[in-house]
């Protein structure tokens, strides 16, 4: 079993990690995003749980029992998203939000329940994250996504928002373990939907074309002395190499 690297969450986030871990209403979920990397790479500081359900809904009985646990022990919670977003989502798509995301605030620090499943996703990608190597954190509980899997959805994520932290993300994977930008590639034509195939967003994202989202979190909470500039020069070589190579490739041999 791989030995996460808890230090890289803070107190709050480790604290709600521990809690959950081995909590059986969370059979079935996975750990995704920044800090499920981080706990495999120790790349950085990543301050949110964000658990996935792949293929399925969102079990709301189920949260709710872990809610009420946390609550009965102490734990203060409050939800981030508005009565007023769940009564839109209801009024537009005649659905319950809580279905498909729950995003709470757990004694200081963020965990978010998302059900990834067919009906926004691709059935190739989600049949690919069903079946993707994780990390088991217990026997009874939720699992980890692994770092190939997190690769798959960095590179997916960036056609969704542009964020400073997914960019960083990406370029610590390719620069310092070994993944590529054919894997990129590859992980953009297998799993995204036609409309989204196009690798040269991808290229315009991370070379800054394209900004950073308005609401980007950026680095500061997290202590990480990093440059955008220096992450769009790293891509913008990356990309300016491939290319070469492509272009070099393609060319009859003498």
């Amino acid at each position: 079993m791989l030995k996460l690297k808890l230090d890289f969450m803070p107190e709050a986030t480790r604290q709600n990690f521990a809690r959950l871990q081995d909590d059986p209403k969370l059979v079935g979920f996975t750990l995704v995003g920044g800090t499920a990397l981080a706990l495999q790479i120790g790349h950085r500081i990543s301050e949110d749980l964000d658990f996935n359900i792949f293929g399925q809904k969102l079990p709301i009985k189920a949260i709710d029992g872990l809610l009420d646990d946390l609550a009965t022990s102490g734990s203060t919670i409050e939800s981030l998203i508005t009565p007023e977003q769940k009564l839109g989502f209801k009024i537009n798509t005649s659905e319950n939000l809580d279905h498909y995301i729950q995003d709470y605030l757990i004694d200081g620090a963020k965990v978010t329940f998302h059900s990834r499943n067919e009906s926004d996703r691709p059935k190739a990608q989600i049949a690919y994250l069903k079946t993707a190597p994780k990390v088991t954190v217990s026997e009874g509980g939720f699992d980890v996504l692994s770092v190939e899997g997190l690769l798959v959805m960095k590179s997916l994520v960036v056609y969704d928002r542009v964020k400073s932290r997914d960019l960083y993300d990406l370029m610590v994977l390719t620069r310092d373990h070994g993944y590529t930008l054919d894997d990129i590639f590859l992980a953009i034509n297998s799993y995204q939907p036609i409309r989204n195939k196009d690798p040269e967003h991808f290229k315009s994202v991370v070379t800054g074309v394209i900004p950073l989202d308005k609401n980007d979190e950026g680095f500061a909470s997290i202590q990480l002395n990093v440059k955008m500039a220096d992450i769009y020069k790293y891509f913008k070589k990356l990309i300016n190499d491939y290319e070469i190579r492509a272009v070099l490739q393609m060319r009859p041999s003498s």
